[in-house]
């Protein structure tokens, strides 16, 4: 499980750094018309972020279910 919450981490950091590095020249990427560019790139960073996410969640969810206590509701 350690590796795929590293692999997710890794991508969260990478976002967030492509984010922190587009505002720190916003002023350029408006001057340069490359607003729609700008965006484009950080979604794609965010959408492999969300897939990268998947297989920890998973993983974490099989072992809360499989941990669970077998009590009625």
């Amino acid at each position: 499980m350690g590796a795929r919450q590293r692999q997710w981490l890794e991508a969260i950091q990478n976002r967030v750094h492509a984010t922190s590095s587009m505002l720190k020249n916003i002023k350029e990427i408006r001057l340069g018309g490359l607003q729609s560019h700008a965006a484009k790139k950080l979604q794609e960073l965010r959408s492999k972020e969300i897939s990268e996410s998947r297989p920890f969640k998973k993983a974490l969810v099989m072992i809360v279910t499989l941990c669970r206590p077998n009590s009625p509701i």
